[in-house]
């Protein structure tokens, strides 16, 4: 028996086509199952992981994909999929993390001349459509539509009434977040039943209830959470 490090012989491009040709189209599934599969994934991701890539094989790679399409390419998202996706995005905080890396990213962009088409603007410059009415985004077709009360609730909010109502809430809670505990700060008085679909309870204490900012965005009565529910469920819903 043949023993130590043995040198395979290259293969010969002849033979190099013939092994792409019989493996194609078929995937690690097909040919090792799916458990091995999963294996041999994990393997490839430690081995690649951390890797770069020189030039040359860059070169090569760029050169091999030249002429083949994306897998969707021509292929447009349906409605109920582009609402999907619109109701999957509503709410999410992007990391700092993930902020630089776009930053990052846009600007290797910019500097390769690949975004000479984005209008840049200027401090103080105004779009295009500042000042300009839009139907498609406004009044009832706006995501945060609530029936036309904005006015009415902007008035309200900035009412003597409404002061002391929100006054009374810290001063019987203590002026202490009453999900996380934590005292003072920076403090909500937030309505446990929406301010917009019940009217009728706007100034009553027992609806009220303090918290801080962190903990306030976390309700389902919160701007943006309530719309994402509402679409979910589709229909409004009354907490």
């Amino acid at each position: 028996m043949l023993q130590g490090i043995h040198k395979r012989k290259p293969l010969s491009p002849e033979h190099k086509a013939k092994i792409s040709a019989a493996l194609k189209g078929r995937s690690y599934v097909m040919l090792f199952g799916e458990e091995e599969a999963v294996k041999l994934k994990k393997v490839r991701s430690k081995f690649f992981k951390g890797r770069k890539l020189t030039e040359e094989q860059k070169k090569r790679i760029s050169q091999r994909q030249k002429g083949i399409k994306n897998w969707h390419f021509g292929k447009h998202w349906s409605p109920e999929i582009k609402e999907k996706i619109k109701l999957s995005n509503i709410g999410k905080k992007r990391s700092s993390e993930t902020k630089r890396k776009n930053s990052q990213a846009s600007k290797r962009l910019w500097r390769e001349g690949k975004m000479k088409n984005v209008k840049i603007f200027k401090v103080g410059q105004k779009p295009a459509h500042y000042g300009k009415h839009l139907p498609k985004i406004t009044g009832p077709n706006h995501y945060n539509w609530k029936g036309g009360s904005n006015r009415i609730e902007i008035t309200l909010r900035n009412s003597l009434e409404y002061q002391l109502w929100r006054r009374a809430v810290f001063k019987r809670d203590d002026f202490s977040c009453q999900d996380c505990g934590k005292r003072g700060g920076n403090l909500n008085a937030d309505h446990i039943k929406s301010f917009a679909m019940f009217p009728e309870l706007r100034f009553d204490i027992d609806n009220g209830r303090t918290l801080c900012v962190p903990c306030h965005k976390e309700t389902e009565t919160y701007g943006l959470n309530q719309y994402k529910i509402e679409k979910l469920r589709g229909e409004m819903i009354r907490i």
